[in-house]
């Protein structure tokens, strides 16, 4: 059987994708770009599943459905806002997990640890070989799937093809459906903007009007409470304080030619490739968690190139293109140059400490 026949034999609809669940299982939906059509299926039938728990690292969803019917709730990781009421009230327990050490307890202790009976992923499009990639920010999502003992996947042809540790082939995948990227995110955005306050609704209006809005629909269940100037600066649209500017002179001074950099999320961090810190640099090398808008524009320049690194050489790696603009992931879409990796793996200490430059 090809690899196509047997992803056409996969597919199915949500409601049968999430048949897969059954009475006592633990469902596990990974950190960022959730299936929202399994998840919204696997809702609708909560009260027909048993004793079951579901494991979510910051929900993108509400999950008062399946404590209403009487599921178990963890949230993983960052609770987020859609959790964060429900953490407060003691209904979904917030439990703390450094990410390289997410599957110690599975790996270690076998039977003992807690089970990963069900994972529900989003991934993109298969490619040549017949394998899916789980796109710009896969985090643990891999390693969830392939230790899960069902998979139900759903893809979604928006995402970006990404290289490094971020394949799956199919046949290890249990059902499959597949979804259309909204055509309609600037009229859903400005219908979400239409009944707020009128100072917040201009500053969304301003925002919108400035990036691609397939970017902010995640965001329109947070518009009432989202640091509208924290969003900016992520989206790579606000101006920098003179402060962050003097903090740029002052990182630019102590980068030398050669160095591996990490870069953060934050503030500051956000303007660093934009008032230049890195554009006088050769040779700069690339092992971060996750980035900030520009970064991958250094590495098409050249700037970043890793040629004096130690470990992945001539390879820009992390553990998630989070951060990224939408130039910068134009340039990484299945680009070989840019790899990502499983947290558990990057952000191991031994690891990051064989970086001898």
């Amino acid at each position: 059987m090809s690899w196509q026949d047997y992803y056409n034999s996969k597919l199915t609809t949500p409601e049968e994708a999430v048949a897969i669940v059954q009475d006592g299982d633990r469902v596990v939906v990974p950190l960022t770009e959730q299936p929202m059509s399994l998840i919204r299926a696997l809702a609708e039938r909560a009260s027909d599943v048993k004793d079951a728990t579901l494991s979510v690292a910051v929900p993108q969803f509400d999950v008062g459905p399946f404590l209403d019917a009487g599921w178990n709730v963890e949230i993983e990781n960052f609770i987020g806002p859609a959790g964060r009421p429900y953490e407060n009230d003691g209904q979904a327990p917030y439990l703390p997990l450094a990410f390289s050490l997410t599957f110690k307890s599975p790996d270690e202790r076998g039977k003992e640890a807690k089970p990963i009976d069900v994972a529900l992923v989003t991934v993109a499009p298969p490619n040549k070989h017949g394998q899916v990639s789980f796109g710009p920010q896969p985090w643990y999502k891999r390693g969830y799937a392939q230790r899960a003992n069902r998979v139900a996947a759903e893809v979604n042809p928006s995402l970006i093809r990404t290289f490094g540790d971020t394949f799956m082939p199919l046949n290890e995948i249990n059902t499959l459906i597949e979804v259309e990227p909204p055509t309609d995110s600037r009229e859903r955005l400005n219908q979400a903007i239409a009944a707020l306050p009128d100072e917040r609704r201009a500053v969304l209006e301003d925002i919108v009007n400035r990036v691609n809005p397939a970017r902010l629909v995640p965001s329109i269940p947070y518009f009432e409470t989202l640091h509208l100037n924290r969003l900016r600066t992520q989206l790579g649209i606000d101006d920098p304080s003179p402060e962050t500017v003097a903090i740029a002179d002052n990182v630019s001074s102590l980068i030398p030619h050669g160095a591996t950099i990490q870069v953060g999320v934050g503030t500051p961090s956000s303007f660093m490739p934009r008032l230049g810190v890195f554009d006088d640099k050769i040779d700069l090398g690339l092992h971060t968690e996750l980035t900030v808008p520009g970064v991958a524009k250094l590495v098409d320049a050249g700037v970043i190139n890793g040629s004096r690194k130690t470990i992945h050489r001539n390879r820009a790696v992390a553990v998630s293109w989070s951060g990224a603009n939408d130039e910068d992931l134009q340039i990484i879409d299945d680009n070989p140059i840019f790899e990502l990796y499983s947290p558990e793996y990057l952000l191991d200490p031994w690891l990051i400490a064989k970086n001898h430059a």
